[in-house]
């Protein structure tokens, strides 16, 4: 019906799935509702031996179907299906040997072609009906995927938005963190940690949990944000104290909150490296 490609396989075949596609030219030489295969349940005795005896006749309501048996030793050993016909929504097999011949008692069954042919759709044919989503990160993603923390859930969303926007997200690739550059100051910002504006956490007009920081740009890559980032105002540490300056602010590119949540996988937590590759899979049953 269709050969998988290398790429198929290596993302999407495992011991428990299977991808299904389509084979251009399987597609092509469908016809609707063929005899494709005849299943011998019978094979008969004293028959006229012989290759391809044409000592079938079939029973149906489609047309240009031929079939002829294979003979051996008195017994019809398979059916070979020299032209598959087509438009048959019911067929049987009638054995009926050469004249002079007494064989008897062979039966065969049909299995048809389903609507536009064996093979033209085997997505339906074969009653498909789980998607598999496979995404690879390679290391940081250009900066969309911080690499120097550790993450434990995963999402599948439908329809997010753009950030500030009311329009689909169709790119590949979005960050959903904040990004806050700081000026030099005191101490490191350490990761997990929340930072905050204000005299404490506690009373802060805005805070946030810190995903990482990159201490060569001074980039503090943030989520969970609570309040109103304000610049020119100092950013401290609530375990490191670290004591910076908040400089500027870069928005999420994907509109948090937006979409419809599918899936939410929670899972131990899996360290990354900048040079490895992470692969997700998300298997969805309809």
């Amino acid at each position: 019906m269709y050969t998988l490609n290398t790429a198929q396989k290596e993302r999407f075949l495992t011991s428990d799935w299977m991808p299904v596609t389509y084979n251009k030219f399987v597609r092509a030489a469908a016809l609707n509702r063929s005899i494709d295969i005849v299943k011998v349940t019978n094979t008969g005795n004293n028959y006229v031996n012989g290759s391809t005896q044409a000592i079938i006749s079939i029973n149906g309501d489609g047309t240009g179907a031929v079939l002829r048996a294979n003979v051996s030793n008195g017994r019809v050993q398979n059916v070979i299906v020299q032209s598959r016909g087509l438009n048959y929504t019911k067929a049987n097999v009638i054995f009926t040997d050469i004249t002079g011949g007494n064989g008897s008692n062979a039966a065969a069954t049909i299995s048809l072609a389903p609507q536009n042919g064996h093979g033209y759709d085997p997505v339906e044919e074969l009653s498909a009906n789980t998607i598999m989503l496979n995404v690879d990160f390679a290391g940081n993603e250009s900066g969309d995927f911080p690499a120097e923390n550790e993450f434990r859930q995963i999402s599948l969303v439908k329809n997010p938005y753009a950030f500030g926007t009311s329009t689909l997200a169709s790119g590949q690739l979005y960050n959903v963190y904040t990004k806050i550059n700081v000026s030099p100051g005191i101490g490191d910002f350490n990761n997990d940690e929340y930072v905050y504006q204000g005299d404490t956490i506690e009373t802060a007009t805005f805070s946030a949990q810190v995903i990482s920081f990159d201490e060569l740009t001074n980039n503090l890559f943030l989520n969970n944000i609570l309040g109103t980032f304000q610049p020119n105002v100092t950013i401290k540490g609530n375990l490191s104290g670290a004591i910076r300056v908040g400089v500027s602010k870069t928005d999420p590119e994907l509109q948090l909150y937006s979409g419809k949540t599918l899936m939410i996988i929670n899972q131990q937590p899996l360290t990354r490296d900048p040079d490895q590759t992470d692969r997700i899979k998300f298997i969805l049953s309809f």
